[in-house]
């Protein structure tokens, strides 16, 4: 059998068994999952239920391996992951111009949902990393219809420009194809709840196109509908925008340099690039409106320049250009690989824009945060990047014939601190989603605006603060203390973490600590609590141990 026919082969008994497997349930019982915004509240609602992501994205090439996807699913399932992340490429999905092959689309949704996990789609389209990997060799071959972008030496580029129509219209349609055939065997299950729209997108290498194209564009007029949509949300613009605009007398006429001064370059870049992308997200919502986000490589400091970092993509420095550019993203995401964290969260939680992290790295110091962002940033999702690293590396990926998949690598730091806190938050995700925006979760996370291994103080309200003090050593590379307190009511509380004790202090009347009336260990199952035990006498105390637990507090005053 050929490949092509082989494939076919595929997509017909993969059809065959979504049908088989989906319920004959009108689609208005299965409505499409939306991000609802409510009084800067943002929630993303599936099966009309809040639903917060505990994530984990496949490495690049995993979709195309069908054994280590089915392993990397299998990993998800067993730390208490909720949602895969899986890319879908262009290359594949389109091998001859208008010729489609859906088999890893099918791929995707069915092995997730056999393992018992939602999907957020990754489109590599047009740009992969602020190039043109993932496009198709037809793309790629012809130059002329699809140019690429050059460089300031007038070196060729590895990146499609954004100025040619044929590679947006291109690149739309093949979205456009794809989300039409999930939209046939995805529209009873919902497996799939988000879409990413491109990967990381921007030039990388230069900070605009300076072939005689992109030089006219740079030189040419700034959109008045640019300029007019900046001054409309001028008092919530980001800092770094604002200050370049504001620098250059907040002008609403006037080529890119003479608007945005030296960060015209890339405001001319994210403008094109932006567009292209509008016009993807457009064309796939026509065919399945699902919530589609843009992610980003995050602008470097140090004086660096944009092209060290894909310039012109929806990074800090580009947040609000691509608010006015493409407003029919629900929002922008940050990969997060820095230790500036909490400043990248601040920077994306914004009253226009939820956060969600579609891309965080897998190296152990970075789990803690989950707690920071689902409790003080109110985020949509937090999920590593490359998930398959779970596994052994001396155990080969089996067939998916029923086979066990590799093991986890428990003596791998990075393995041991995600699966502990997943195994926390995974029971207390629809807690977390009701009380999100209410001023009710604190995180605790070790070596966050303290010294390494110093006590701090958390004011919880009600004239009553928590002390915090960590029973493990600080290691960036092994271990941290890290959890959440919830408030539940007056003077009841919810502890969860590993390596830290607490100790609740009055902050009225005489110094004192507040007296205990009852702590029960505990779970939550289908969103409601699971006592597994009333501690007292020697056990009265809220510590939590390094491999984790869920306390239950109730205070007497």
């Amino acid at each position: 059998m050929s490949v092509p026919a082989m494939n076919r082969a595929l997509v017909a008994v993969s059809i065959l068994m979504t049908c088989c497997t989906c319920p004959a349930v009108p689609l208005s019982e299965h409505p499409l999952p939306t991000i609802e915004s409510r009084n800067g509240r943002f929630q993303l609602m599936v099966d009309d239920h809040p639903f917060l992501i505990l994530g984990g994205q496949v490495h690049n090439s995993t979709t195309a391996d069908e054994a280590r996807y089915d392993c990397a699913c299998a990993a998800l399932e067993k730390i208490q992951a909720n949602t895969a992340f899986v890319p879908l490429y262009w290359e594949l999905l389109e091998p001859q111009e208008g010729q489609f092959d859906f088999t890893l689309v099918e791929r995707a949704v069915l092995k997730a949902r056999a393992h018992r996990l939602r999907v957020v789609l990754l489109w590599f389209g047009a740009w992969k990393n602020g190039a043109m990997h993932y496009a198709p060799e037809w793309v790629k071959r012809d130059k002329a219809r699809f140019p690429r972008v050059i460089g300031a030496r007038g070196e060729e580029l590895p990146v499609l420009s954004p100025l040619a129509d044929a590679a947006r219209l291109a690149d739309a349609a093949a979205f456009r194809a794809m989300l039409g055939h999930l939209r046939q065997m995805d529209a009873s299950d919902r497996t799939v709840v988000m879409v990413q729209v491109e990967n990381e997108t921007g030039f990388l290498g230069t900070d605009r196109d300076y072939s005689s194209a992109g030089t006219k564009c740079f030189q040419s007029s700034v959109p008045q509908e640019l300029t007019a949509c900046l001054a409309d949300h001028r008092a919530a613009l980001s800092a770094p925008l604002a200050n370049a605009w504001g620098e250059n007398g907040n002008r609403s006429t006037g080529t890119w340099a003479e608007v945005f001064g030296d960060m015209g370059a890339e405001a001319c870049t994210g403008w094109n690039i932006a567009r292209h992308v509008e016009s993807v997200v457009a064309a796939g919502k026509e065919e399945y409106p699902l919530p589609m986000y843009a992610n980003a490589w995050l602008a470097e400091g140090n004086g660096e320049r944009a092209g060290v970092w894909p310039s012109g993509g929806p990074n800090e420095n580009m947040l609000d250009l691509w608010k006015c550019a493409a407003p029919h993203l629900d929002f922008l995401a940050p990969d997060i690989y820095t230790p500036r964290f909490t400043e990248v969260c601040a920077a994306y939680a914004r009253p226009d824009n939820p956060l969600l992290i579609p891309e965080v790295s897998f190296d152990p110091y970075y789990p803690a945060f989950a707690f920071t962002a689902f409790a003080r940033f109110d985020a949509l999702a937090y999920s590593v990047f490359g998930i398959d690293d779970v596994f052994k590396a001396s155990e080969p990926f089996k067939s998916s014939n029923g086979q066990d998949p590799p093991g986890m690598d428990e003596t791998y730091p990075a393995v041991v601190q995600l699966a502990r806190v997943y195994a926390i938050l995974r029971p207390l995700l629809p807690l977390i989603a009701r009380r999100q925006c209410t001023g009710t979760l604190f995180p605790v996370v070790q070596n966050v605006c303290e010294g390494a291994d110093a006590p701090v103080t958390i004011r919880l309200g009600d004239k009553l603060a928590a002390k915090v003090t960590y029973t493990v050593k600080f290691d960036e590379e092994k271990q941290r203390g890290a959890g959440m307190i919830v408030k539940l009511a007056k003077d009841e509380f919810l502890i969860a973490g590993m390596g830290f004790e607490t100790v609740f202090r009055e902050l009225e009347g005489p110094p004192r600590d507040a007296e205990i009336l009852s702590i029960d260990a505990g779970t939550f199952t289908n969103g409601q609590w699971t006592p597994q035990g009333r501690l007292n006498g020697d056990e009265q105390h809220l510590s939590l141990p390094e491999s984790g637990r869920i306390l239950r507090v109730k205070l007497l005053r």
